[in-house]
């Protein structure tokens, strides 16, 4: 069990709290901090990508439902994506729009299951290509080649022999450098980083929109957090009401570990998991191995 050490250095610096969940699945691990003054939900999946059972994918929501057209895939949850495709942890992925609305209670809502939808920035599965749709000039992305050796930054080409890719929305980490923009507030957060070494992948997830229970992070914040789990270079991917962690208990249980705020505003302030056009993963072959690899 994880034990977060308490740290005061002063009347607002924050305090970890004892971690209440730390769960390993062989070369995944899930932890959970809580902190307080301000309240915060953190939750971190380490992935050792030395370990040859370990496969990073990026998961379309659904097939394209128009084929040459402009949509590529249906919207489905980070829980449906990570159970069809047996991923051991998941997070959602990137950007995206959508083609209709649902209307209820006088609210438009795009994000329902099936609706059609585009991905925004480079996303690659299985090494094809399915959306280049730009997402910013300055948007970022992840790219695996292989199985698991992963690099971030900003791409004008994919690399060859990129096998997954997904894009994100900023460029959080840089060379271990904080280089997140400061004009967003605090939200829930979703992220990825890859460690110095390149032999770990974190992916991050922020609770938010809960004052009592966990406020969320600025992009600056989470870029700090990241920084302190070891990662070299990072991306923010979407996030508020999409960010989502899932975790694999069972071979037949998958948890959503985090409260996504999607319905926060609602009167009974639900937690709601949001459909999402892909999902960041990680498979955990049966097949064990005990030759050491270096993923850089």
């Amino acid at each position: 069990m994880l034990v977060a050490l308490v740290a005061w250095a002063g009347g607002d610096a924050p305090i970890t709290e004892p971690a209440q969940k730390s769960i390993h699945s062989g070369p995944v691990e899930y932890r959970l901090i809580v902190r307080s003054k301000p309240a915060q939900r953190i939750h971190v999946v380490s992935v050792d990508l030395t370990d040859p059972r370990v496969s990073v994918r990026l998961c379309r929501g659904g097939d394209d439902p128009d084929a040459d057209g402009p949509w590529e895939t249906t919207l489905a949850t980070v829980p449906e994506i990570a159970k069809r495709e047996n991923l051991a942890a998941a997070v959602n992925g990137s950007m995206f729009e959508c083609k209709d609305n649902k209307t209820m209670a006088g609210i438009h809502d795009p994000y329902f299951a099936g609706n059609w939808a585009r991905a925004l920035g480079w996303t690659m599965s299985d090494g094809k290509v399915w959306s280049d749709h730009p997402a910013s000039i300055e948007a970022p992305s992840l790219v695996v080649i292989g199985d698991r050796t992963v690099r971030i930054g900003k791409f004008d080409k994919l690399p060859d022999g990129a096998t997954q890719v997904v894009s994100g929305v900023w460029l959080l980490v840089s060379e271990g450098k904080n280089v997140a923009i400061s004009r967003a507030g605090a939200d829930p957060r979703s992220a990825v980083g890859i460690s110095a070494d390149g032999k770990q992948l974190v992916f991050l997830v922020v609770d938010g929109d809960r004052p009592d229970e966990s406020v969320g992070f600025t992009l600056a914040e989470t870029a700090d957090e990241l920084i302190q789990l070891g990662c070299r270079d990072a991306i923010a991917l979407d996030s508020g009401g999409s960010s989502t962690m899932v975790w694999r208990r069972s071979p037949t249980d998958w948890e959503v570990m985090n409260h996504p705020s999607d319905g926060h505003t609602l009167l009974a302030a639900l937690s709601v998991t949001r459909p999402v056009a892909n999902t960041l993963g990680v498979v955990i072959r049966d097949e064990a191995s005990t030759r050491p690899v270096d993923p850089r």
